[in-house]
């Protein structure tokens, strides 16, 4: 099973658990809620990793405001249709990230 890590090694803080926690969590409960296929677990949990640093990059936390995420959503959708050519996804790549994102 993949985990995350910060950087400093650590799963909480004063203010509790981290994202990092979180999605680690979540990971674990895949085989459980429709991802069965161990190959699977990596490509899910680096989605939701890349989806959580391209908010952090733009000042917008996992669980911040709705307003926020769809602001967030909007930019990622612009930065994976027409952002640097390594960064643009097909639209079945595109839809397989929304899925895995919608389950998170």
């Amino acid at each position: 099973m993949p985990i995350l890590l910060d950087d400093d090694l650590l799963f909480e803080d004063s203010a509790g658990p981290r994202v990092t926690t979180v999605i680690n969590r979540w990971a674990q409960e895949l085989p459980a809620n429709g991802c069965p296929a161990p190959s699977s677990w990596e490509t899910y949990v680096r989605v939701v990793r890349d989806w959580t640093l391209f908010l952090v990059d733009r000042g917008i936390q996992l669980f911040d405001s709705r307003p926020e995420l769809r602001r967030g959503l909007s930019a990622y959708a612009v930065y994976r249709a027409c952002g640097p050519l390594k960064e643009r996804f097909a639209a079945s790549t595109w839809n397989q990230h929304m899925s895995i994102l919608s389950l998170f």
